[in-house]
């Protein structure tokens, strides 16, 4: 019998433990979320723009072939980010996707404008960035996809 109230006891306890329900974000708050990720970009601090990536975060870079989930890794690419000077971004038509109530993505073509070595440089580049609530409750990136737009002088399957 005392193992049985014992029993009762741990699991009463337990149930309070787990991150409680939420709902799921509306676009606004997805949007917001997002917005708040994107700022950090122009911020020209690496530490800062990690801050909204998950420390196991798939992330695919446009100028690596492979991904990476080395938060090293990932540190070094948004240093190299950095060091290209951005001053403006410009998400563009963005598209958001409530998944559920935890998860949402991001996804749209993105204008870029950089003062790196090379000098003045606009860059457009597609991007996906899921987005994961933590059970702290904070909104991460979990997985981001950019790859360069072709050139226009590329032509499509050449």
């Amino acid at each position: 019998m005392k193992n049985f109230i014992l029993s009762i006891a741990c699991a009463s306890a337990l149930m309070g433990c787990g991150p409680k329900w939420l709902p799921k974000p509306t676009q606004e708050e997805a949007a917001k979320i997002v917005d708040q990720a994107e700022a950090s970009f122009l911020s020209g601090d690496p530490v800062r723009i990690m801050e909204h990536y998950a420390p196991d975060a798939v992330l695919f870079d446009p100028e690596q072939n492979m991904p990476t989930r080395d938060r090293a890794v990932a540190t070094k690419w948004a240093e190299s980010f950095v060091a290209t000077k951005p001053k403006s971004f410009s998400p563009g038509e963005r598209v958001l996707q409530i998944l559920g109530d935890h998860t949402f993505i991001s996804s749209g073509v993105a204008t870029i404008e950089t003062t790196g070595p090379k000098g003045p440089e606009t860059v457009r580049i597609r991007y996906t960035d899921v987005y994961r609530q933590q059970p702290d409750r904070i909104w991460l990136i979990v997985h981001e996809h950019l790859s360069k737009l072709p050139s226009p002088e590329e032509k499509p399957g050449a």
